[in-house]
């Protein structure tokens, strides 16, 4: 299978996530960067600009949301996929409103 041409950017601080998902999404596409927290999420940002962000929302440091949020006020059409296992409502809105 031809991989795609975009790069992705994977934020979650569980490392045993990011090793499932660096498998997955690395036979997907031809590049993808992965960040344990917002912080350092915000910095591959910056230093790669990725065509796709996929973040969890809760994360030490800085959380998803929070990632979210300051690159969509200075990038606003980035494209950012939210994942989560929590189950609280305002999480889902807060998400959807960003």
């Amino acid at each position: 299978m031809e991989k795609l041409n975009i790069s992705v950017l994977f934020v979650d601080d569980d490392k045993i996530i990011r090793t499932v998902y660096k498998r997955i999404i690395g036979d997907l596409v031809d590049n993808v960067y992965f960040a344990s927290d917002g912080i350092e999420g915000l910095s591959m940002f910056y230093e790669h600009r990725p065509d796709l962000i996929i973040t969890d929302i809760k994360m030490p440091m800085m959380s998803g949301l929070d990632m979210a949020i300051t690159i969509k006020n200075d990038h606003p059409n980035t494209r950012i996929v939210i994942l989560s296992a929590l189950s609280e409502g305002n999480h889902f809105i807060r998400a959807i409103q960003i």
